[in-house]
């Protein structure tokens, strides 16, 4: 904690953070359209600015192509951590192959299960419940977290540590649009 200040100001020199590195690269929020897919946005946006961070080609993921299977091609809510498992498990489609919103069974091929396998998730970590230091401490190592509130009923993504009136704040990206 002793280090937060400076080690954000200097991400911020640097334009190191999630976000320089994200539009650097102009990859744009996940938009969920009316979509009650808030849940599986947020960790698929984390996988696509993984692949930034990581200097791996950009690509654009499908949320549909997780919550559909999911949650039986219906337009219903769900949780971050079932989508992510999913994730490891199945892969997500590009949106080249398979729209952002489209909920729809006719995109559940085979071609597309496999194409799907070329983006997984195989490590993740499960951050303790309303633990600030270790979300904290993710964001300083460029690894954004997906994050739901229950107050707001919403998953977004967490980006960046920000020093903001001599206190620690956060940066997310909502599906919600740029």
């Amino acid at each position: 904690k002793s280090e937060w200040q400076a080690r954000i100001q200097e991400m911020e020199e640097r334009k190191t953070r999630i976000s320089d590195l994200s539009l650097a690269a102009s990859l744009p929020c996940k938009d969920q359209n009316g979509t009650n897919y808030c849940w599986i946005n947020a960790p698929v946006h984390c996988v696509e600015i993984l692949r930034v961070v990581q200097n791996q080609s950009m690509v654009i993921l499908s949320p549909a192509s997780c919550g559909g299977p999911i949650k039986g091609f219906r337009n219903v809510g769900g949780w971050g951590q079932e989508g992510l498992e999913y994730i490891v498990e199945h892969g997500v489609v590009p949106v080249e192959h398979w729209p952002a919103n489209a909920i729809k069974r006719e995109y559940w091929t085979q071609e597309n299960k496999t194409r799907a396998m070329s983006y997984r998730v195989t490590e993740w970590m499960e951050l303790r419940p309303r633990s600030l230091d270790e979300m904290i401490s993710c964001l300083l190592r460029s690894l954004p977290v997906a994050l739901g509130y229950n107050w707001w009923s919403h998953e977004v993504t967490g980006c960046d540590a920000v020093w903001l009136d001599g206190t620690v704040a956060l940066r997310v990206r909502n599906s919600w649009g740029m």
